[in-house]
């Protein structure tokens, strides 16, 4: 190969390698439809294996008629926690929700006076303390065989016991 030759394979592969990233990228089909919003179904441990038209005909049906895809959590510990899988979901990359025993972030005072409480600023209102207050289920006991995600895994016992007592009181919590 001649020094020519090598001079103009070596200049078409420079511009071929710059070149090629900066085209545009192709349309989306049309007809298409766009979605502002999506929903996010999380199950931990479930696998697609588990799913089919007799067990989970619900989720297969869904499934069938929506795009879908899965999620490989990568958790900063060796071990993935039920809340890793949805701070991996809204970080995009390894992420983890504290540990028990790790220190948790502090959480910002509260705006509104508490009921009974008289307000700094007279337009704030407390919230009505008339109303009656549904008791919150109790969490299941501890266990002593729960790894270092124990209180996460509680927290998904409990919501797993009484699913709609437990969307019921995420429902009526005004900070969720």
């Amino acid at each position: 190969m001649t020094p020519v030759v090598r001079a103009v394979a070596l200049l078409l592969a420079v511009l071929t390698a710059v070149l090629v990233p900066a085209l545009p990228a192709g349309a989306a089909p049309a007809g298409g439809t766009a979605a502002d919003r999506i929903v996010v179904v999380g199950i931990p441990g479930l696998v697609w294996d588990d799913v089919d038209p007799e067990a989970t005909p619900n989720l297969w049906a869904l499934a069938e008629g929506s795009p879908i895809g899965a999620v490989s959590v990568r958790a900063a510990r060796s071990t993935s926690c039920v809340l890793d899988g949805w701070a991996t979901l809204g970080a995009g990359n390894r992420a983890r929700f504290p540990a028990p025993d790790e220190s948790i972030p502090p959480v910002p005072l509260p705006t509104v006076p508490l009921p009974g409480e008289v307000p700094a600023n007279p337009d704030v209102r407390a919230p009505d303390d008339a109303a009656p207050q549904e008791p919150t289920p109790p969490l299941p006991p501890a266990s002593p065989s729960l790894s270092h995600c124990g209180l996460q895994e509680r927290l998904a016992q409990a919501g797993l016991a009484d699913p709609q007592a437990a969307v019921a009181a995420v429902a009526a919590d005004p900070a969720s």
